[in-house]
């Protein structure tokens, strides 16, 4: 799914006249927590760079390609509808949609962790020390 593709989807299920840079925004928010919470705590992505979104950017941004695959990009059009339900104060309808978007980020959370090889977690070294190479120790998948 694309930042057009799920502002249209939130449009066509909720119009609101938010402005766009809002909305754009607020995928970059879920955007940033899929790459700190799921891709940097896996050795594919530990090193993987994500600047985020510019909500400003009126010049093909609306191409850009979300994080998430299908099915999974369920997840951006549940997150928006319930900012937009927070930010018109109807309270009901933001706890449903923020528990529709909890339970798609899990299924996608189950779903990268099925997929992908978590990072080991850090050692503890008492004396600071770095290994014989003079480098950090490597992720447990890489030779």
């Amino acid at each position: 799914m694309t930042i057009g593709e799920a502002i249209a989807a939130v449009q066509s299920i909720k119009p609101t006249p938010l402005p766009r840079a809002q909305l754009v925004r607020w995928l970059d928010e879920v955007d940033r927590t899929v790459m700190r919470e799921l891709v940097h705590t896996h050795c594919s992505g530990a090193d993987l760079l994500f600047d985020g979104y510019d909500p400003d950017d009126g010049t093909g941004a609306d191409d850009m390609l979300l994080l998430a695959p299908k099915p999974y990009d369920r997840m951006y059009v549940y997150f928006l509808c319930a900012q937009i339900d927070k930010h018109n104060q109807e309270f009901d309808l933001y706890q449903n949609n923020a528990a529709l978007y909890n339970l798609a980020y899990n299924d996608y959370a189950a779903y990268y962790n099925r997929q992908i090889a978590p990072a080991p977690p850090p050692r503890f070294n008492a004396w600071a020390t770095r290994n014989r190479k003079g480098g950090t120790p490597p992720c447990c998948c890489q030779d």
